[in-house]
């Protein structure tokens, strides 16, 4: 017990001296915070997300590596004295090295809001930076986007022109040629620079350059391995195996070169022009033409943009100017500002069954049970009163086209989309479709789009 004693007490004594000893370090305590970011700004969004670009500073000033950094962000203006109160982000990785490049993915927002976005850094102890600068940026809409232009796949040009639909396969005709997708592989079935095809047989005009079709402005399905071209010099195309045959004329000589849409309906490819009317081929073997004149109205000719079948093999024209006409038991019916519609031009028609959606000069226009329906730009959410392409999709909601954007509505809700708030590749629309999944497939200048919501 005495020994236990007398080494406690020289324990004691030793401790108290090293205590004393001014020789020994003593410990300090880091108080230095990093500097606080001065160059956050937002860069990409999605429905949900935003990503964040950033110089990351320093555990001490702008050296060293800081620990971790928190990201806050709000619905409105996020400065010093609410920035506690702000969503707290805590990003998964460390920030880099004080001074490097960082980037910073905010994930769980809400698509099509506008954020406000603020950066803080810590170091181990922890010392915290000062708040950022401020950045802000939208969601996107929510919905599913797929892009494709020359560089992601086989389209020959990234100006789609006009899309066409058989099940599964979609053909799509760019300003320098078509190629086909069937959701998995891409082929490519003409290129006008490369002159793919090259094995014709000419009808109606041995002088045609037999090996070139000019731009593709329409296609239509007979079958799988029969596809009809329409082109904007050369007349009709058919592609029928190896082959291809042109049509330039009728059975009577008269040209058919301004050539600006087809559709297939009644067994009969219908053939609308610019210059000549409307005609039908027949599809039955028999070869025959017919030529319908679409009636002289009090306001001129009619000059065919359009064309569209109905449920009930019914052909709807669209009209340069002056509206549309509806080819029914081979009378036509015109539609005018006389009859609650347009006298400017008709860019595109789409036919449910029940509805005729038309994209106008002078906005969209549905036509329900005999009753004319006018959306325009200033009382809609149409982006533009030049409504250059319509479908009905599924659900029955309307697409519209536009030079400057696409616009839906459901009934009730009207929605824009733009190449700001979406993955839309360009704003000014060529043409619109539906596939057989209810998936939308938008032509534009640039580029071709899947979207799903």
């Amino acid at each position: 017990m005495k020994k236990f004693i007398a080494l406690l007490l020289f324990v004691s004594f030793v401790f108290v001296s090293c205590s004393n000893d001014s020789s020994n370090p003593v410990i300090s305590v880091d108080s230095e915070a990093p500097s606080a970011v001065t160059d956050l700004s937002v860069g990409f969004t999605s429905g949900n997300s935003a990503t964040l670009f950033l110089t990351a500073t320093g555990d001490d000033g702008i050296f060293g590596r800081a620990k971790t950094y928190e990201v806050r962000y709000a619905t409105s203006m996020i400065d010093s004295a609410n920035y506690a109160l702000a969503t707290q982000f805590l990003p998964p990785n460390q920030p880099n090295v004080g001074t490097a490049d960082d980037t910073i993915i905010v994930t769980g927002l809400l698509p099509n809001t506008k954020y406000y976005f603020a950066v803080k850094l810590a170091d181990e102890t922890p010392n915290w930076s000062p708040i950022s600068n401020i950045d802000s940026a939208t969601t996107l809409l929510s919905g599913s986007w797929t892009v494709y232009r020359t560089d992601n796949s086989d389209l020959p040009s990234n100006e789609v022109l006009a899309i066409q639909l058989d099940g599964v396969v979609k053909y799509i005709s760019t300003l320098d040629g078509v190629s086909t997708y069937n959701n998995t592989t891409w082929n490519l079935i003409y290129d006008a620079q490369e002159i793919r095809i090259d094995t014709t047989i000419i009808v109606s005009d041995t002088t045609i350059d037999t090996t070139f079709f000019g731009t593709v402005n329409s296609i239509a399905i007979e079958s799988s391995s029969q596809i009809w071209f329409g082109t904007n010099s050369n007349g009709v195309a058919l592609l029928e195996g190896d082959s291809t045959v042109f049509y330039k004329s009728n059975d009577s000589g008269i040209s058919i070169l301004s050539l600006t849409d087809i559709l297939i309906s009644d067994n009969k490819l219908w053939i609308g022009t610019l210059t000549s009317g409307l005609y039908s081929f027949a599809l039955d073997g028999s070869n025959v033409w017919q030529k319908y004149d679409v009636p002289i109205t009090l306001h001129g000719l009619g000059k065919i943009n359009c064309i569209e079948a109905t449920a009930n093999n019914e052909i709807w024209t669209g009209l340069q100017v002056y509206g549309a006409s509806v080819l029914g038991n081979s009378v036509f019916t015109n539609y005018s500002s006389d009859n609650n519609f347009t006298n400017k031009g008709v860019w595109d028609i789409s036919d449910s069954g029940t509805k005729t959606l038309f994209g106008t000069d002078a906005g969209a226009f549905l036509f329900e049970n005999d009753i004319w329906t006018n959306y325009m730009a200033v009382d809609s959410g149409l982006p533009d009163n030049v409504v250059t392409a319509v479908v009905i999709d599924n659900q029955g909601t309307y697409w519209f086209g536009t030079r400057f954007g696409l616009a839906s509505f459901n009934g009730t809700v009207w929605t824009n989309y733009t190449t700001v708030n979406s993955y839309l590749p360009d704003n000014f629309i060529n043409t619109l479709q539906v596939d057989m999944f209810g998936n939308l497939w938008i032509g534009t200048k640039n580029g071709l789009a899947r979207f799903s919501n």
